[in-house]
């Protein structure tokens, strides 16, 4: 049952006004317990020779395409939602275009040896997570789990907002005023890496 007058009341209305604030934007608010909704999945393997295989799934908003496969259950992604309809946009639809897009199972070779398989999941995220995630391992010389867990910053898009992934263990121990403002856990990530005759991952 919808709480139609207790939403119409004088009292609710104050406490919707009491979270106005002129100098800066709210975020999005969600009701009760719901966790959110995923459409991608990361998998990667590599064998002992080195076969490796960097596979990701995702069927995009609003649940994919909406069309199954008939007698198989497959959803068709929706990827064709980024293409523009404006005939002036860099993205516009065009024959032999792929639309712009997230899916980016990553590998890294060294001198034309591979290395290492790796990817990252969360919309948007996957380009920055990728990029910050390489940074860490080749630039700042971490190990593959001090290169996940190490904190990383989401660009929202248009609505504002900046996220940041953090090690939750670390910020445990922080003080309270040290602590991010608006925590969230987003781009997970898997590596498998292949060195020094051992497979790490």
């Amino acid at each position: 049952n919808i709480p139609v007058d207790m939403l119409l009341s004088k009292e609710h209305a104050g406490h919707c006004r009491e979270k106005i604030d002129s100098n800066k934007a709210m975020l999005p608010s969600i009701p009760s317990s719901y966790a959110g909704d995923s459409d991608t999945v990361y998998v990667t393997a590599v064998d002992e020779n080195s076969n490796a295989v960097s596979f990701i799934s995702s069927i995009y908003l609003p649940f994919g395409s909406g069309m199954v496969v008939d007698g198989t259950g497959i959803v068709l992604q929706n990827r064709g939602k980024s293409f523009s309809l404006d005939p002036n946009h860099f993205n516009k639809i065009e024959p032999h275009k792929r639309p712009m897009h997230t899916i980016i199972p990553g590998m890294v070779f060294k001198d034309g040896n591979f290395l290492m398989s790796f990817g990252v999941m969360g919309g948007d995220m996957q380009p920055q997570g990728h990029v910050q995630f390489l940074i860490n391992l080749i630039d700042f010389k971490m190990n593959l789990q001090e290169a996940v867990d190490a904190p990383r910053i989401r660009h929202m898009g248009g609505n504002g907002s900046l996220s940041r992934r953090w090690n939750a263990e670390r910020d445990r121990i922080r003080p309270p005023e040290k602590r991010p403002p608006y925590p969230s856990i987003n781009a997970s990530g898997q590596p498998s890496r292949w060195g020094s005759g051992d497979l790490l991952g």
